[in-house]
């Protein structure tokens, strides 16, 4: 069972699409490390919630709260996401998983509202 870390909430998956990128992995148009478990849509429900976690996210996501991960993973920093258009970020499209690299540990999913 993962730990969250601080500030982090440890979501237990309920359900999982696989997209059409997963179908190119799947029929080998995209290279990509095999055996492989493919889908990263994702549906599911806040099991637990990391030290220092702000009291907003715990009261806006309480344990039980039903939850979809996002595909896209702003890192929050780069240019597009310094002007409010995270689905751009340059940093994530720069981490790809048919590449084959892993985003950084720091990045989070941002679950303040606006």
């Amino acid at each position: 069972m993962p730990r969250p870390k601080a500030g982090e909430v440890v979501i237990k998956t309920k359900a999982c699409g696989v997209c059409h990128s997963d179908l190119h992995v799947i029929k080998g148009e995209l290279p990509f490390a095999s055996p492989c478990v493919v889908g990263h849509e994702i549906t599911g429900e806040v099991v637990e919630h990391g030290p220092l976690t702000d009291t907003k996210i715990i009261e806006r996501f309480p344990v039980g709260a039903h939850v979809v991960g996002v595909f896209i993973m702003p890192c929050g920093s780069s240019f597009f996401c310094n002007k409010g258009q995270d689905d751009l970020c340059e940093d994530f499209f720069a981490y790809n998983r048919a590449k084959g690299t892993l985003y950084p540990q720091q990045w989070h999913v941002d679950f303040s509202t606006e």
